[in-house]
């Protein structure tokens, strides 16, 4: 895949299921963008090139990763953001994500969950595993009344700068059954903003020069 480019579309109700190995060699470009039901099976290397998103779900549709999906760089003055999985559009548009996999955030600034909106939601389950590489790089990102559950882990490889496992804003909520576990400096296990609740019934280890949670009401 080269530049604004969609491996696979869907703005109905159907069912998609990719079997098919993706790479990107530019910028832009989403592997699976759909508003059904979404099972991937096929690794997406988009470690190459800006902005690119792996799986996309909107429409209240259902997207299931089950291979390993590599993330590079974001540009987030230009809103340009390298996303593993992604569900919804602000508060207009709702999604639903489940990994199973791994989710490899070697870009800087990239996000390796993110959901927006009130009835959208992210799952990292039991077998499902974020690493964060990139400096700035996020595991999960929750916004505008999104609801997130981690079982599984999200964890720094290496010692990234300002790296931050979970960001909860605007209403939303994360419960966290599994692990976080976040060696940077200048990085957070947790970042809070505007409303955001974090419950934690799991663990949390900061190192490194890490901080275990900051909250900012902005």
């Amino acid at each position: 895949m080269g530049n604004d480019t969609v491996y696979v579309y869907n703005n109905g109700a159907g069912n998609i299921v990719n079997n098919t190995n993706l790479a990107s060699t530019g910028n832009e470009n989403y592997g699976v963008y759909s508003a059904g039901n979404v099972t991937n099976n096929g690794t997406i290397n988009f470690g190459t090139g800006l902005g690119n998103v792996g799986i996309y779900s909107i429409s209240g549709g259902t997207a299931v990763n089950n291979a390993p999906i590599t993330i590079g760089d974001s540009d987030p003055g230009n809103s340009k953001f390298g996303i593993g999985m992604a569900a919804g559009y602000e508060t207009s548009d709702t999604g639903n994500i489940i990994n199973n996999s791994v989710i490899n955030v070697n870009g800087k600034s990239s996000i390796g969950m993110y959901a927006t909106g009130a009835t959208s939601t992210i799952h990292n389950t039991s077998g499902g595993v974020i690493n964060l590489s990139g400096n700035g790089s996020m595991g999960m990102y929750l916004d505008n009344g999104a609801k997130g559950i981690n079982d599984g882990i999200i964890q720094t490889v290496g010692s990234p700068q300002g790296a931050v496992g979970v960001v909860v804003r605007k209403g939303s909520v994360l419960t966290n059954n599994g692990t976080i576990n976040i060696n940077s400096s200048g990085g957070y296990a947790t970042f809070i903003v505007s409303g955001g609740i974090i419950r934690n019934h799991g663990t949390i280890t900061v190192s490194g020069g890490a901080k275990r949670r900051i909250q900012a009401w902005k």
